[in-house]
């Protein structure tokens, strides 16, 4: 998703300074978040949804000890603290998602891990099979769960 930004900037060409449009990539969860005035995700489900989105992410890390060759203790101790990390994020991941009813938890799934531009409420909301309106007050209320499992409410 591409943000447009009005930005002044001297002009060393003309005569002092104008205007141009900046565009640079966010993500859906900044977007909710910059909106939240209408969308109601505060900074508490952010962090939330950052610390879910975390956890995804180093889940999905490869397993190095699977690239690598050759034998030894260091090289078998070093592949056991990389697929040590992904596990524990695993289980992190897992365990904050199980606190989520299913219907919230694959929304809530689709719009903070799945980082990508399709990644939209309207998307969730028919992958799901629920109103597209009924999208966003169920990912806020999966966020809140989130936020409380996490500790941040």
């Amino acid at each position: 998703m591409l943000r447009a930004k009005d930005v002044e900037v001297r002009d060393p060409e003309g005569d002092g300074k104008r205007k141009i449009t900046v565009r640079r990539r966010i993500d859906r969860l900044e977007w909710l978040y910059d909106r939240r005035r209408q969308t109601g995700i505060d900074d508490p489900l952010l962090a939330a949804a950052r610390r879910l989105q975390q956890d995804w992410q180093d889940a999905q890390m490869l397993v190095m000890g699977a690239v690598g060759s050759g034998g030894g203790t260091a090289n078998a101790s070093r592949r056991n603290v990389v697929a040590d990390g992904k596990l524990d994020a695993m289980a992190a991941h897992a365990s904050a998602e199980a606190c989520l009813p299913p219907e919230i938890r694959q929304i809530v799934h689709i719009v903070v891990c799945e980082c990508d531009d399709e990644a939209s409420l309207t998307r969730a909301a028919a992958i799901v099979r629920v109103h597209q309106k009924a999208a966003l007050p169920l990912l806020r209320a999966g966020l809140h769960l989130l936020a409380k499992y996490y500790g941040l409410e």
